[in-house]
Protein backbone atom coordinates (compact mmCIF):
# COMPACT_ATOMS: atom_id res chain seq x y z
CA UNK A 1 0.00 0.00 0.00
CA UNK A 2 1.51 3.28 -0.72
CA UNK A 3 1.76 6.54 1.16
CA UNK A 4 -1.59 8.27 -0.22
CA UNK A 5 -3.50 4.80 -0.04
CA UNK A 6 -2.56 5.31 4.11
CA UNK A 7 -3.29 8.65 4.15
CA UNK A 8 -6.53 8.43 2.52
CA UNK A 9 -7.46 5.33 5.03
CA UNK A 10 -6.02 7.60 7.63
CA UNK A 11 -8.48 10.43 6.64
CA UNK A 12 -11.31 7.85 7.00
CA UNK A 13 -10.69 6.51 10.03
CA UNK A 14 -9.76 9.02 12.18
CA UNK A 15 -10.86 12.66 10.85
CA UNK A 16 -14.33 11.75 9.28
CA UNK A 17 -15.24 9.77 12.60
CA UNK A 18 -17.64 11.51 15.29
CA UNK A 19 -15.50 12.31 18.52
CA UNK A 20 -16.81 9.63 20.69
CA UNK A 21 -15.99 6.43 17.86
CA UNK A 22 -12.55 8.28 17.62
CA UNK A 23 -12.09 8.34 21.75
CA UNK A 24 -13.32 4.45 21.25
CA UNK A 25 -11.13 3.37 19.22
CA UNK A 26 -8.13 5.56 20.74
CA UNK A 27 -9.07 3.35 24.29
CA UNK A 28 -9.52 0.21 22.09
CA UNK A 29 -6.15 1.25 21.31
CA UNK A 30 -4.21 1.85 24.63
CA UNK A 31 -5.71 -1.12 25.75
CA UNK A 32 -4.28 -3.29 23.11
CA UNK A 33 -0.82 -1.58 23.93
CA UNK A 34 -1.15 -2.51 27.71
CA UNK A 35 -1.58 -5.90 26.81
CA UNK A 36 -5.35 -5.97 28.28
CA UNK A 37 -6.09 -8.38 25.35
CA UNK A 38 -9.69 -9.37 26.46
CA UNK A 39 -10.38 -5.71 26.75
CA UNK A 40 -9.40 -4.44 23.96
CA UNK A 41 -11.02 -7.14 22.02
CA UNK A 42 -13.98 -6.50 23.44
CA UNK A 43 -13.68 -2.34 22.93
CA UNK A 44 -12.92 -3.31 18.86
CA UNK A 45 -15.80 -5.75 18.92
CA UNK A 46 -18.16 -2.67 20.12
CA UNK A 47 -17.26 -0.06 18.14
CA UNK A 48 -17.25 -3.13 14.99
CA UNK A 49 -20.93 -2.93 15.90
CA UNK A 50 -21.28 0.85 15.00
CA UNK A 51 -19.23 0.93 12.07
CA UNK A 52 -16.90 -1.72 10.07
CA UNK A 53 -14.14 0.28 9.94
CA UNK A 54 -10.17 -1.61 8.38
CA UNK A 55 -8.76 -0.31 11.30
CA UNK A 56 -10.89 -1.93 14.43
CA UNK A 57 -10.65 -5.10 12.22
CA UNK A 58 -6.90 -4.80 12.35
CA UNK A 59 -7.18 -4.16 16.25
CA UNK A 60 -9.48 -7.23 17.06
CA UNK A 61 -7.13 -9.30 14.88
CA UNK A 62 -4.06 -8.17 17.54
CA UNK A 63 -6.31 -8.69 20.52
CA UNK A 64 -7.26 -12.27 19.55
CA UNK A 65 -3.57 -12.81 18.85
CA UNK A 66 -2.63 -11.86 22.13
CA UNK A 67 -5.44 -13.84 23.65
CA UNK A 68 -3.94 -17.25 21.34
CA UNK A 69 -6.82 -17.76 19.33
CA UNK A 70 -5.80 -18.16 15.91
CA UNK A 71 -9.51 -18.59 14.14
CA UNK A 72 -10.49 -15.27 15.54
CA UNK A 73 -7.22 -13.44 14.23
CA UNK A 74 -8.10 -14.90 11.16
CA UNK A 75 -11.85 -14.12 10.71
CA UNK A 76 -10.54 -10.46 12.25
CA UNK A 77 -8.00 -10.75 9.23
CA UNK A 78 -10.28 -11.67 6.45
CA UNK A 79 -12.59 -8.80 7.08
CA UNK A 80 -10.02 -6.73 7.20
CA UNK A 81 -8.54 -7.75 3.76
CA UNK A 82 -12.34 -7.31 2.16
CA UNK A 83 -12.37 -4.06 3.01
CA UNK A 84 -8.83 -3.28 2.53
CA UNK A 85 -7.75 -6.05 -0.28
CA UNK A 86 -4.43 -4.27 -1.87
CA UNK A 87 -2.52 -4.17 1.96
CA UNK A 88 0.15 -6.40 1.41
CA UNK A 89 1.14 -6.81 5.07
CA UNK A 90 -2.34 -7.99 6.15
CA UNK A 91 -1.86 -10.60 3.02
CA UNK A 92 1.29 -11.46 4.71
CA UNK A 93 -0.23 -11.71 7.94
CA UNK A 94 -3.41 -13.90 7.04
CA UNK A 95 -1.29 -16.13 5.38
CA UNK A 96 0.66 -16.34 8.22
CA UNK A 97 -2.02 -17.07 10.31
CA UNK A 98 -3.79 -19.96 7.79
CA UNK A 99 -0.49 -21.22 7.89
CA UNK A 100 -0.90 -21.48 11.46
CA UNK A 101 -4.10 -23.23 11.25
CA UNK A 102 -3.32 -25.59 8.58
CA UNK A 103 -5.44 -24.56 6.33
CA UNK A 104 -2.72 -24.26 3.31
CA UNK A 105 -4.27 -23.65 0.58
CA UNK A 106 -6.11 -20.68 1.73
CA UNK A 107 -2.20 -19.58 2.93
CA UNK A 108 -0.49 -20.15 -0.63
CA UNK A 109 -3.37 -17.84 -1.93
CA UNK A 110 -3.01 -15.20 0.31
CA UNK A 111 0.78 -14.92 0.23
CA UNK A 112 0.49 -15.23 -3.68
CA UNK A 113 -1.56 -12.05 -3.32
CA UNK A 114 1.28 -10.38 -1.05
CA UNK A 115 4.01 -10.68 -3.57
CA UNK A 116 1.57 -9.25 -5.77
CA UNK A 117 1.16 -6.56 -4.26
CA UNK A 118 5.05 -6.54 -3.20
CA UNK A 119 6.69 -7.34 -6.99
CA UNK A 120 6.59 -3.55 -7.96
CA UNK A 121 8.89 -2.83 -4.35
CA UNK A 122 10.48 -6.42 -4.58
CA UNK A 123 13.31 -6.80 -2.58
CA UNK A 124 12.45 -8.50 1.22
CA UNK A 125 9.15 -8.13 1.35
CA UNK A 126 8.35 -9.88 -2.49
CA UNK A 127 10.73 -12.38 -1.01
CA UNK A 128 9.42 -12.96 2.27
CA UNK A 129 5.94 -13.54 0.23
CA UNK A 130 7.44 -15.62 -1.88
CA UNK A 131 8.82 -17.97 0.98
CA UNK A 132 5.22 -18.00 2.87
CA UNK A 133 3.34 -19.38 0.09
CA UNK A 134 6.64 -22.19 -0.55
CA UNK A 135 6.00 -22.87 3.24
CA UNK A 136 2.42 -23.52 2.24
CA UNK A 137 2.76 -25.60 -1.12
CA UNK A 138 5.61 -27.50 1.10
CA UNK A 139 3.37 -28.16 3.95
CA UNK A 140 0.46 -28.92 1.43
CA UNK A 141 1.54 -32.03 -0.19
CA UNK A 142 3.44 -29.93 -3.40
CA UNK A 143 7.18 -29.54 -2.64
CA UNK A 144 7.82 -28.78 -6.75
CA UNK A 145 5.50 -25.71 -6.46
CA UNK A 146 7.44 -24.79 -3.24
CA UNK A 147 10.54 -24.81 -5.02
CA UNK A 148 9.43 -22.67 -7.79
CA UNK A 149 8.52 -20.13 -5.09
CA UNK A 150 11.39 -20.13 -3.13
CA UNK A 151 13.51 -19.98 -6.85
CA UNK A 152 11.26 -16.45 -7.13
CA UNK A 153 12.89 -15.48 -3.65
CA UNK A 154 15.89 -16.12 -4.19
CA UNK A 155 16.40 -14.02 -7.25
CA UNK A 156 14.68 -10.96 -5.36
CA UNK A 157 16.60 -11.14 -1.86
CA UNK A 158 19.30 -14.16 -1.60
CA UNK A 159 19.67 -16.32 1.55
CA UNK A 160 21.51 -18.84 2.93
CA UNK A 161 18.71 -19.74 4.59
CA UNK A 162 16.40 -19.53 1.54
CA UNK A 163 19.28 -21.38 -0.44
CA UNK A 164 18.79 -24.03 2.15
CA UNK A 165 14.97 -24.47 1.85
CA UNK A 166 15.10 -24.66 -1.76
CA UNK A 167 17.76 -27.60 -0.92
CA UNK A 168 15.38 -29.48 1.14
CA UNK A 169 12.11 -28.33 -0.96
CA UNK A 170 13.70 -29.84 -4.20
CA UNK A 171 15.49 -32.71 -2.31
CA UNK A 172 11.27 -33.52 -1.47
CA UNK A 173 10.63 -33.61 -4.63
CA UNK A 174 12.53 -36.44 -5.52
CA UNK A 175 14.48 -33.66 -7.94
CA UNK A 176 18.19 -35.12 -6.91
CA UNK A 177 20.38 -33.96 -9.10
CA UNK A 178 18.57 -30.01 -9.15
CA UNK A 179 18.74 -30.30 -4.90
CA UNK A 180 22.51 -31.24 -5.32
CA UNK A 181 23.72 -28.79 -7.61
CA UNK A 182 21.82 -26.27 -5.46
CA UNK A 183 23.79 -27.67 -2.78
CA UNK A 184 27.61 -27.62 -4.46
CA UNK A 185 27.35 -23.56 -4.41
CA UNK A 186 27.20 -23.24 -0.73
CA UNK A 187 30.10 -22.75 1.03
CA UNK A 188 30.19 -24.17 4.83
CA UNK A 189 31.25 -21.08 6.03
CA UNK A 190 28.54 -18.73 4.74
CA UNK A 191 26.08 -21.07 6.85
CA UNK A 192 24.95 -20.97 10.27
CA UNK A 193 26.03 -24.88 11.76
CA UNK A 194 22.26 -25.77 12.43
CA UNK A 195 21.44 -24.90 8.65
CA UNK A 196 24.29 -26.65 7.16
CA UNK A 197 23.30 -29.59 9.36
CA UNK A 198 19.71 -29.88 7.96
CA UNK A 199 20.78 -29.95 4.32
CA UNK A 200 23.83 -32.26 5.02
CA UNK A 201 21.23 -34.41 6.32
CA UNK A 202 19.02 -34.15 3.10
CA UNK A 203 21.97 -34.84 0.86
CA UNK A 204 22.64 -38.28 2.74
CA UNK A 205 18.85 -39.12 2.40
CA UNK A 206 19.48 -38.21 -1.26
CA UNK A 207 22.94 -39.88 -1.89
CA UNK A 208 24.64 -36.80 -2.94
CA UNK A 209 27.68 -37.83 -0.13
CA UNK A 210 30.34 -35.69 -1.74
CA UNK A 211 28.54 -32.77 -1.14
CA UNK A 212 26.91 -34.04 2.34
CA UNK A 213 30.12 -34.22 3.29
CA UNK A 214 31.55 -31.12 3.17
CA UNK A 215 28.33 -28.94 4.56
CA UNK A 216 28.27 -31.80 7.42
CA UNK A 217 32.18 -31.53 8.15
CA UNK A 218 31.81 -27.43 8.17
CA UNK A 219 28.68 -27.81 10.23
CA UNK A 220 30.69 -30.01 13.27
CA UNK A 221 33.78 -27.64 13.44
CA UNK A 222 30.85 -24.75 13.78
CA UNK A 223 29.67 -26.96 16.90
CA UNK A 224 26.61 -28.94 15.12
CA UNK A 225 27.60 -32.18 17.48
CA UNK A 226 24.94 -33.83 15.35
CA UNK A 227 26.91 -33.99 12.12
CA UNK A 228 29.10 -36.42 13.76
CA UNK A 229 26.03 -39.06 13.39
CA UNK A 230 25.34 -38.15 9.98
CA UNK A 231 29.45 -38.22 8.93
CA UNK A 232 29.09 -42.03 10.53
CA UNK A 233 26.04 -42.67 8.26
CA UNK A 234 28.44 -41.67 5.11
CA UNK A 235 31.45 -43.20 6.84
CA UNK A 236 29.45 -47.01 7.10
CA UNK A 237 28.51 -46.20 3.65
CA UNK A 238 31.50 -46.06 1.83
CA UNK A 239 32.82 -49.06 3.87
CA UNK A 240 35.07 -47.03 6.13
CA UNK A 241 33.71 -48.52 9.78
CA UNK A 242 36.82 -47.54 11.40
CA UNK A 243 35.67 -43.47 10.46
CA UNK A 244 32.05 -44.46 11.34
CA UNK A 245 33.23 -46.21 14.77
CA UNK A 246 34.94 -42.82 15.03
CA UNK A 247 32.33 -40.13 14.52
CA UNK A 248 29.51 -41.69 16.47
CA UNK A 249 32.23 -42.24 19.48
CA UNK A 250 32.30 -38.55 19.57
CA UNK A 251 28.88 -37.48 18.93
CA UNK A 252 27.79 -39.66 22.08
CA UNK A 253 30.51 -37.93 23.79
CA UNK A 254 29.24 -34.77 23.33
CA UNK A 255 25.75 -35.40 24.45
CA UNK A 256 24.04 -36.50 21.08
CA UNK A 257 22.34 -39.07 22.80
CA UNK A 258 20.00 -42.10 20.92
CA UNK A 259 21.19 -41.06 17.67
CA UNK A 260 24.88 -41.34 17.93
CA UNK A 261 24.34 -44.37 19.98
CA UNK A 262 22.06 -45.50 16.98
CA UNK A 263 25.49 -45.35 14.69
CA UNK A 264 27.70 -45.93 17.45
CA UNK A 265 25.63 -50.25 17.38
CA UNK A 266 25.78 -49.37 13.59
CA UNK A 267 29.30 -49.58 13.10
CA UNK A 268 30.09 -51.85 15.98
CA UNK A 269 27.98 -54.70 14.40
CA UNK A 270 29.40 -54.24 11.05
CA UNK A 271 32.51 -54.92 12.71
CA UNK A 272 31.54 -58.45 14.01
CA UNK A 273 31.55 -56.83 17.94
CA UNK A 274 27.92 -58.10 18.57
CA UNK A 275 28.06 -57.80 21.87
CA UNK A 276 29.33 -54.08 22.43
CA UNK A 277 26.51 -52.77 18.96
CA UNK A 278 23.96 -54.48 20.97
CA UNK A 279 24.57 -52.74 24.38
CA UNK A 280 24.74 -49.28 22.20
CA UNK A 281 21.60 -50.15 20.76
CA UNK A 282 20.03 -51.30 24.04
CA UNK A 283 21.37 -47.63 25.78
CA UNK A 284 20.28 -46.01 22.15
CA UNK A 285 16.74 -47.27 23.06
CA UNK A 286 16.05 -45.82 26.55
CA UNK A 287 17.68 -42.65 25.14
CA UNK A 288 15.18 -42.19 22.79
CA UNK A 289 12.12 -43.66 25.37
CA UNK A 290 11.46 -47.00 24.69
CA UNK A 291 12.43 -46.86 20.80
CA UNK A 292 11.06 -50.44 19.96
CA UNK A 293 12.64 -50.96 16.51
CA UNK A 294 16.38 -49.98 18.33
CA UNK A 295 15.41 -52.23 20.92
CA UNK A 296 14.76 -55.34 18.80
CA UNK A 297 18.14 -54.52 16.52
CA UNK A 298 19.74 -55.23 19.79
CA UNK A 299 17.81 -58.36 20.50
CA UNK A 300 18.82 -59.64 17.51
CA UNK A 301 22.36 -59.32 17.54
CA UNK A 302 22.84 -60.21 21.77
CA UNK A 303 24.81 -62.93 22.93
CA UNK A 304 22.80 -65.67 23.87
CA UNK A 305 24.09 -64.80 27.33
CA UNK A 306 23.34 -61.33 27.52
CA UNK A 307 20.09 -61.92 26.08
CA UNK A 308 19.57 -64.45 28.86
CA UNK A 309 20.30 -61.20 31.07
CA UNK A 310 18.33 -59.07 29.52
CA UNK A 311 15.27 -61.16 29.68
CA UNK A 312 15.72 -61.81 33.56
CA UNK A 313 15.97 -58.27 34.59
CA UNK A 314 12.61 -57.50 31.75
CA UNK A 315 15.30 -55.21 29.77
CA UNK A 316 13.00 -55.92 26.35
CA UNK A 317 9.48 -55.18 28.51
CA UNK A 318 8.55 -53.45 25.08
CA UNK A 319 8.59 -56.40 22.38
CA UNK A 320 6.38 -58.70 21.69
CA UNK A 321 8.71 -61.92 20.06
CA UNK A 322 9.42 -62.55 24.17
CA UNK A 323 9.33 -66.12 23.54
CA UNK A 324 11.40 -66.51 20.10
CA UNK A 325 14.13 -64.73 22.05
CA UNK A 326 13.44 -67.02 24.94
CA UNK A 327 14.31 -70.16 23.33
CA UNK A 328 17.01 -68.37 21.33
CA UNK A 329 18.61 -67.59 24.58
CA UNK A 330 17.99 -71.20 26.17
CA UNK A 331 18.93 -73.61 23.51
CA UNK A 332 14.77 -74.46 23.48
CA UNK A 333 12.88 -74.51 20.45
CA UNK A 334 9.29 -72.08 20.16
CA UNK A 335 6.32 -73.50 21.09
CA UNK A 336 4.73 -71.84 18.44
CA UNK A 337 5.50 -70.70 14.67
CA UNK A 338 8.75 -68.41 15.21
CA UNK A 339 8.38 -64.65 14.23
CA UNK A 340 11.98 -63.82 14.53
CA UNK A 341 14.90 -64.50 12.78
CA UNK A 342 16.14 -65.96 16.20
CA UNK A 343 13.24 -67.99 16.81
CA UNK A 344 13.78 -69.78 13.25
CA UNK A 345 17.17 -70.50 14.52
CA UNK A 346 16.28 -71.84 17.70
CA UNK A 347 13.21 -73.86 15.92
CA UNK A 348 16.19 -75.47 14.16
CA UNK A 349 18.75 -76.25 16.87
CA UNK A 350 15.99 -78.11 18.66
CA UNK A 351 14.71 -79.89 15.75
CA UNK A 352 19.04 -80.74 14.65
CA UNK A 353 19.10 -82.05 18.56
CA UNK A 354 15.52 -84.10 18.28
CA UNK A 355 17.24 -86.03 15.10
CA UNK A 356 14.90 -84.29 12.37
CA UNK A 357 16.72 -83.02 9.91
CA UNK A 358 14.38 -82.22 7.48
CA UNK A 359 12.57 -79.76 9.93
CA UNK A 360 15.43 -78.50 10.82
CA UNK A 361 16.50 -77.24 6.83
CA UNK A 362 13.33 -75.98 6.56
CA UNK A 363 13.07 -73.75 9.84
CA UNK A 364 16.68 -72.59 8.17
CA UNK A 365 15.38 -71.83 5.00
CA UNK A 366 12.86 -69.84 7.10
CA UNK A 367 15.95 -68.11 8.59
CA UNK A 368 17.09 -67.21 5.76
CA UNK A 369 14.11 -65.87 3.83
CA UNK A 370 13.75 -63.46 7.42
CA UNK A 371 16.98 -62.31 8.36
CA UNK A 372 16.76 -58.81 6.62
CA UNK A 373 20.16 -56.77 7.21
CA UNK A 374 20.92 -56.78 10.99
CA UNK A 375 21.75 -60.38 11.61
CA UNK A 376 24.87 -61.26 13.37
CA UNK A 377 28.17 -62.55 12.20
CA UNK A 378 27.82 -64.85 15.08
CA UNK A 379 24.07 -65.89 13.60
CA UNK A 380 25.24 -66.18 10.28
CA UNK A 381 27.70 -68.68 11.60
CA UNK A 382 25.73 -70.65 13.67
CA UNK A 383 22.92 -71.22 10.71
CA UNK A 384 25.99 -72.16 8.39
CA UNK A 385 26.91 -74.94 10.98
CA UNK A 386 23.72 -75.87 11.48
CA UNK A 387 23.03 -76.23 8.46
CA UNK A 388 26.04 -78.41 7.63
CA UNK A 389 25.30 -80.41 10.32
CA UNK A 390 21.12 -81.11 8.80
CA UNK A 391 22.41 -82.06 5.70
CA UNK A 392 25.10 -84.59 6.67
CA UNK A 393 22.40 -85.97 9.24
CA UNK A 394 19.90 -86.43 6.38
CA UNK A 395 22.30 -88.29 4.18
CA UNK A 396 23.25 -90.54 7.43
CA UNK A 397 19.52 -91.21 8.18
CA UNK A 398 18.92 -91.71 4.09
CA UNK A 399 16.41 -89.06 3.98
CA UNK A 400 15.60 -87.11 0.81
CA UNK A 401 18.11 -84.00 0.84
CA UNK A 402 16.96 -81.35 -1.31
CA UNK A 403 20.21 -81.02 -3.75
CA UNK A 404 18.68 -77.90 -5.42
CA UNK A 405 18.39 -75.37 -2.01
CA UNK A 406 22.02 -76.80 -0.83
CA UNK A 407 23.69 -75.55 -3.82
CA UNK A 408 21.50 -72.47 -4.15
CA UNK A 409 23.22 -71.87 -0.21
CA UNK A 410 26.46 -72.69 -1.52
CA UNK A 411 25.67 -69.63 -4.25
CA UNK A 412 24.58 -67.22 -1.53
CA UNK A 413 27.28 -67.55 0.95
CA UNK A 414 29.67 -67.07 -2.56
CA UNK A 415 27.87 -64.05 -3.60
CA UNK A 416 27.70 -62.59 0.05
CA UNK A 417 31.68 -63.52 0.60
CA UNK A 418 32.74 -62.21 -2.74
CA UNK A 419 34.15 -65.69 -3.88
CA UNK A 420 33.38 -65.66 -7.56
CA UNK A 421 34.98 -68.45 -9.10
CA UNK A 422 32.57 -70.82 -6.11
CA UNK A 423 29.76 -69.13 -7.36
CA UNK A 424 30.15 -69.84 -10.66
CA UNK A 425 31.22 -73.19 -10.12
CA UNK A 426 27.64 -73.45 -7.74
CA UNK A 427 25.38 -71.93 -10.99
CA UNK A 428 27.47 -74.45 -13.25
CA UNK A 429 26.03 -77.36 -11.00
CA UNK A 430 22.62 -75.79 -10.77
CA UNK A 431 22.23 -76.05 -14.24
CA UNK A 432 23.46 -79.28 -14.19
CA UNK A 433 21.12 -79.93 -11.77
CA UNK A 434 18.44 -78.50 -13.83
CA UNK A 435 19.27 -80.26 -16.84
CA UNK A 436 16.34 -83.13 -17.89
CA UNK A 437 17.30 -86.75 -17.56
CA UNK A 438 16.46 -88.41 -20.55
CA UNK A 439 16.06 -92.28 -20.23
CA UNK A 440 15.86 -95.18 -22.75
CA UNK A 441 15.35 -99.02 -22.10
CA UNK A 442 14.67 -101.44 -23.98
CA UNK A 443 14.02 -105.03 -23.59
CA UNK A 444 12.01 -108.15 -23.16
CA UNK A 445 8.51 -108.09 -20.97
CA UNK A 446 9.36 -108.47 -17.17
CA UNK A 447 12.91 -108.29 -17.94
CA UNK A 448 13.40 -105.52 -15.30
CA UNK A 449 13.45 -102.27 -17.22
CA UNK A 450 10.68 -100.68 -14.87
CA UNK A 451 13.31 -101.52 -11.86
CA UNK A 452 16.17 -100.33 -13.32
CA UNK A 453 14.55 -96.96 -14.67
CA UNK A 454 13.64 -96.88 -10.50
CA UNK A 455 16.78 -96.84 -9.41
CA UNK A 456 17.48 -93.68 -11.66
CA UNK A 457 14.44 -91.70 -10.57
CA UNK A 458 14.03 -93.16 -7.19
CA UNK A 459 10.10 -93.52 -8.04
CA UNK A 460 7.69 -96.38 -6.45
CA UNK A 461 6.21 -96.54 -9.81
CA UNK A 462 7.48 -95.82 -13.45
CA UNK A 463 5.47 -95.47 -16.09
CA UNK A 464 6.06 -98.05 -18.66
CA UNK A 465 5.21 -99.23 -22.42
CA UNK A 466 6.09 -97.12 -25.28
CA UNK A 467 6.32 -93.20 -24.46
CA UNK A 468 7.63 -90.47 -26.80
Amino acid sequence: MGFFDRFERFLDDVLFLPDDLRESLATADSALEAELFQEASELYRDILRERALPRAFVGLAHARRGLGDAEGTLEALIEARRLLPEDGELAMWTARTCGELGRHTESAVAARDAARLFATEGGEPFAEACTLAAFAEWHGGRPDRAARELRKALASAPTPERRALLVEALGAAGLVGAARSVAATMAPDELPPPTALRVGRVLVELGAADVAQTLLEGALAGGAAEAGVWLARLALGRGDVEAAELHARRAVATGVGGPALVALGDALVRREREEEAAQAWLAASEALGGEAEVLRRAAQVAPAELLATWLERADLGALPEHADLRAFARGEDVDDEPHTPRGWLARAHARLEANTPADALTALDAWDAARGTQTSAADERRAAELRRRALRASWRAGEDVDLAAAIDAVGRFADEHALPEVARRARSLRDELDRPLLLGVLGEFNAGKSTLINAFIGAEVAPMGIVP
